[in-house]
């Protein structure tokens, strides 16, 4: 559920959005340049945009699925970007939403069992994100790897010691 003081003025009042659909596991949640609330849901391969404007629900959902997803981030052109789960099932993906033409792109990430935990853009406009599934090196374990989308390459960093664990970064 979003829960937002509500545009009546009285104090204390609250509105409830339910999250569509129903059981909907939330996980990440992140605002746009337009206000709008994103959450990741992290099964059933969807995204969902709360649009404050008219307080209305837009589902997106991947082309790989069955898919799990944690965290989602907003780029400097409002696009939206996060990674799917392998679950050692499928190729972990990397997916962008570009709000300005609905288009989303999917791109493979080339580690075996690949799960992005976060996804975060830099002022270059590359997608950093942390990964804990298996190394490039055969190593399980996390990593952390960017993407640059001009090139469309990723580039992996091994974690410097084995009792670092995945987290969140900002």
């Amino acid at each position: 559920m979003v829960r937002s003081v509500s545009g009546t003025g009285k104090p204390g009042e609250v509105s409830v959005f339910r999250i569509p659909p129903p059981h909907a596991i939330p996980y990440g949640v992140v605002a746009d340049k337009n206000d709008n609330i994103w959450i990741a849901l992290w099964s059933g391969g969807k995204i969902v945009k709360f649009d404050t404007s008219n307080n209305s629900w837009t589902e997106y959902t991947t082309t790989t699925y069955p898919a799990h997803t944690r965290r989602l981030n907003v780029d400097k052109d409002n696009n939206i970007w996060w990674g799917v789960y392998s679950a050692g099932k499928r190729d972990g993906k990397l997916v962008k939403l570009d709000q300005s033409t609905g288009k989303m792109t999917e791109w493979t990430i080339p580690q075996q069992n690949a799960e992005p935990y976060d996804v975060a853009p830099d002022p270059e406009g590359n997608i950093w994100a942390p990964d804990v599934g298996q190394r490039t090196d055969g190593e399980y374990g996390a990593t952390l790897w960017r993407f640059n989308p001009q090139t469309e390459e990723f580039t992996f960093y091994p974690k410097p010691q084995r009792q670092l664990t995945h987290r969140r970064f900002r």
